[in-house]
C-alpha cells in the first residue's frame, strides 16, 4: 500500500513539473536571464510604441479630435500613428503632460489653438507632407474671468527651436505668438505668407531665415523678438504695420526693389543705424521709424509721394533731403530728432504742420515758395534756430511756431501782404509769443512797402526792428 502511494505522488509531480514549463522552454528555447536592476538603469530608453500613444489619442476618420489625459505616457512623449492626416482645432489644447510630439508626413494640417496652452511642451517634430500651421496653434492669450488681458500676456510653451518642414505653405496667425523661450526657428522655401503676429513677442527669438518664396508678411509678425537681421526677399511690396515694432536689436535691414510701402510703425524702436528705401517706395507711414534713436542715416526715394505723421520722430538723423512730390511734411515727422541740422525742401511742398520740426538742431532753414501754411509749434524749441526765410506765398502761420527758439535772431518774410497769425482769441496764445523773453531782439526783413502793413498786423508788429530790404 505504502509503495502504491509513493508511485502515485511521483508521477504527479513528474506531471505539475512538465505543465509549468514555459512555451519557450518546451520548444527547447533556454530561458533569458533576469535582467538585475542595476543594468535596467544603464540601458537607453526606448521612444514609446506608437500604439501606446495612439491609445491616449480621440481619432476619428484620421483626424485626431482630442485626447485621454489618463493615457498620456508619463514621459509625456506623443506618437501621433500613419493613419492621422489632419490634427483638428484644440485637440491637444491645454494638455498640460504634453511634452513632445512626432507628427508624420501622413499629416497635412494642424489646427487652429491645436497645441494652444501646452505649457510643458519642449519639442515637436513636423514631417514633410504638412501643408498648414492654424492660428494659435502653439500659443495662448490669458484671460481674466474669460475677458482677454491686453497684448503682451501669453501662456507659454518651452518649445526653444522649430524646423517647418518644406511643404508648409501658409502659417496662420499668432501660432507661435508669445513662445517666450523659442530661439531659432526655421522657415521652408514652399512658405508663401506669414500672418499676423505669428512670431509677436517671442522674445529670445533670435534666428530666423525668410525665404524667397513669400509673398507677404502681415503686421506684428516679428513684433518684440531679438533678431538682430533681416533680409526681405523680391516679391514683397508691402512691409505691414508693426511688423518689426520694437525689435531693439535690429541693427540691419535690407528691403526689396518690389517694395511700395512701409506701414505704421513697422520699424519703430529698432536698433537699425542707416537705412536705404529703394526707388519704387511711394509711402513711409505712420512713426514708421520714430522711436529708432540709432538712426544716424536715411536716404528717401524720389518715388516717395507721402510721408506720414512721424515717421522719423526721435532718430539721430543730422541730414535730410525731401523729395519733389511730396507736398505736407506732416505734425511730429522729425520731432525730437536732435542731431538734424540739415533739411532740404522740395518744391512741392505746401504746408508744414504741427510740431514738424520741433526740438531739432537746425541753425537756419529756407522755406520754398508754394507753401502756404505753417502749422502752430512747427519750430518749437528749436534752441540753435538762428534765421529763418518764409516765402511770398505763406498765408497763414499757427501759434507758437517760434517759441523756445532762443537763438532766432532774424526773420525774413518775403510775402508782401503780412501772413494771417493765429490770436490770442482763437488758441489763446499767439504766432510768435515767447520771442521777446529776457528781451530777445529779433528783426523782421520784409518786401519794399510792406513795413507799415506789418508794423499794423496782430502778431507781426511784435518784431523789432521791422526793416524793408
Amino acid at each position: 500500500m505504502k509503495k502504491s502511494i509513493s508511485i502515485f505522488g511521483l508521477l504527479t509531480l513528474i506531471s505539475f513539473t512538465t505543465f509549468s514549463c514555459t512555451k519557450d522552454e518546451a520548444k527547447g528555447t533556454p530561458k533569458q536571464p533576469e535582467v538585475k536592476k542595476e543594468e535596467q538603469k544603464d540601458k537607453p530608453k526606448e521612444k514609446p510604441e506608437a500604439q501606446a500613444t495612439t491609445d491616449a489619442l480621440k481619432i476619428r476618420d484620421g483626424i485626431v479630435v482630442g485626447y485621454f489625459s489618463h493615457l498620456i505616457p508619463k514621459d509625456g512623449i506623443i506618437i501621433v500613428p500613419n493613419s492621422v492626416n489632419v490634427i483638428s482645432e484644440r485637440a491637444f489644447e491645454d494638455c498640460y503632460y504634453l511634452k513632445e510630439i512626432f507628427i508624420p508626413s501622413s499629416v497635412i494640417s494642424i489646427g487652429d489653438k491645436a497645441f494652444s496652452g501646452c505649457k510643458n511642451l519642449q519639442k515637436i517634430k513636423l514631417s514633410e507632407g504638412l501643408e498648414f500651421i492654424g492660428r494659435f496653434a502653439f500659443s495662448k492669450q490669458k484671460k481674466n474671468k474669460g475677458v482677454l488681458i491686453d497684448e503682451g500676456h501669453w501662456h507659454t510653451n518651452k518649445l526653444t527651436e522649430v524646423i517647418i518642414p518644406n511643404s508648409v505653405k501658409l502659417i496662420g496667425e499668432e501660432a507661435f505668438a508669445g513662445c517666450k523661450y523659442l530661439e531659432k526657428v526655421q522657415l521652408p522655401n514652399s512658405l508663401r505668407g506669414i500672418e499676423y503676429s505669428v512670431f509677436q513677442e517671442c522674445s529670445k527669438l533670435k534666428t530666423i531665415n525668410i525665404p524667397k518664396s513669400l509673398n507677404e508678411i502681415k503686421g506684428w509678425a516679428f513684433q518684440e523678438t531679438a533678431i538682430t537681421k533681416i533680409t526681405i526677399p523680391e516679391g514683397i511690396e508691402e512691409v505691414e504695420g508693426l511688423t518689426f515694432y520694437h525689435c531693439s536689436k535690429l541693427k540691419e535691414v535690407n528691403l526689396p526693389k518690389s517694395l511700395k510701402k512701409i506701414g505704421e510703425r513697422a520699424f519703430n524702436g529698432t536698433a537699425i543705424s542707416k537705412i536705404t528705401i529703394p526707388e519704387g517706395v511711394e509711402v513711409i507711414w505712420i512713426s514708421a521709424f520714430g522711436d529708432c534713436s540709432k538712426l544716424r542715416e536715411i536716404n528717401l526715394p524720389k518715388s516717395l509721394k507721402r510721408i506720414g505723421e512721424r515717421a522719423f520722430n526721435g532718430t539721430a538723423i543730422s541730414k535730410i533731403i525731401i523729395p519733389e512730390g511730396i507736398t505736407y511734411i506732416p505734425e511730429e515727422t522729425f520731432r525730437a530728432c536732435t542731431k538734424l541740422r540739415e533739411i532740404n525742401l522740395p518744391k512741392s511742398l505746401q504746408s508744414i504742420e504741427k510740431s514738424a520740426f520741433e526740438r531739432t538742431a537746425i541753425s537756419k532753414i529756407t522755406i520754398p515758395d508754394g507753401v502756404e501754411d505753417i502749422d502752430y509749434e512747427a519750430f518749437k524749441n528749436c534752441t540753435n534756430l538762428e534765421t529763418i526765410v518764409l516765402p511770398n506765398t505763406l498765408k497763414s502761420v499757427g501759434d507758437l511756431i517760434f517759441i523756445g527758439c532762443k537763438q532766432l535772431h532774424s526773420v525774413r518774410c518775403l510775402a508782401v501782404k503780412p501772413p494771417y497769425t493765429y490770436t490770442p482769441y482763437i488758441l489763446g496764445y499767439g504766432a510768435f509769443k515767447g520771442l521777446k523773453a529776457d528781451n530777445q531782439q529779433i528783426k523782421l526783413i520784409v518786401p519794399k512797402g510792406s513795413k507799415a502793413l506789418y508794423e499794423k498786423a496782430s502778431g507781426w508788429n511784435k518784431f523789432s526792428p521791422i526793416v524793408e530790404e
